[in-house]
């Protein structure tokens, strides 16, 4: 059996979408009073696995793509966790860059965690700390290893003191312009990110689904969150996160 899973892109919360009332799914209303049903993953997505994919989706004519992390769950089903791999602005999402931050570190056929995030700021509620943490786990207990160390790539970033921290992951430069507005240059960034993606895939780390292809998306596209002017928005290990 094949299982599709997304995230609600402003909590982190991986869900499995269904049209109609099921069990153990509970009801969603869209803003628009569209209602859905969503069983949701709390404590991530655990499974053994099988490969990464881009995978190109299409809604109302519009296509954009997708990170497909593929896993095979304790009841042997074929989990696909779909994350945006673009924003609206054609940016890398936060979210695949956690993905990618791991790859280096990723084998198939081992066990895993899978655990996406959006921690609001608490002194600025505008920003949060999205990303994703992978750790090894024992995929029958569904538990973490607690001393799992995942080799990570690094961001590069600006602190407000303007110290600079340099990472693997190029800085996202930002400018005054003559306005007074700030301008925000991801590009190099962004293509580090789709270059390491893209290598780690055709590496012979994809995989094909086995059966019927995703269903059709139940909305748009998610689009990031604009925190353009977050500046100082630090690099979050995994021991900085209140979960285990």
């Amino acid at each position: 059996m094949n299982v599709y899973l997304k995230i609600e892109y402003s909590t982190g919360k991986v869900y499995e979408y269904s049209k109609d009332e099921k069990e153990g799914f509970e009801k969603h209303t869209s803003e628009k009073g569209k209602e859905t049903y969503r069983r949701y993953f709390p404590r991530g997505v655990y499974g053994t696995l099988r490969g990464v994919t881009i995978r190109e989706v299409e809604f109302n004519g519009t296509k954009t793509k997708e990170v497909s992390v593929a896993m095979r769950d304790k009841d042997q089903n074929n989990v696909y966790l779909n994350l945006p791999l673009f924003d609206g602005k054609k940016n890398i999402t936060d979210y695949a860059e956690g993905v990618i931050s791991y790859l280096g570190g990723l084998t198939q056929r081992n066990e895993y965690r899978i655990y996406p995030f959006n921690i609001p700021n608490e002194n600025n509620p505008k920003y949060s700390t999205v990303g994703v943490s992978i750790k090894t786990a024992n995929l029958e207990t569904e538990k973490v290893d607690e001393d799992s160390d995942l080799p990570k790539l690094k961001k590069s970033y600006t602190k407000k003191d303007g110290t600079k921290v340099v990472g693997e992951i190029p800085e996202i430069i930002f400018e005054k312009d003559f306005d007074g507005s700030w301008t925000k240059d991801a590009k190099a960034r962004n293509k580090f990110l789709y270059q390491t993606l893209e290598a780690f895939v055709e590496n012979g780390n994809s995989v094909e689904e086995t059966t019927t292809p995703a269903p059709k998306a139940e909305a748009k596209p998610a689009i990031q969150p604009d925190k353009s002017f977050d500046k100082v928005a630090p690099s979050v290990d995994n021991d900085d996160l209140p979960f285990g």
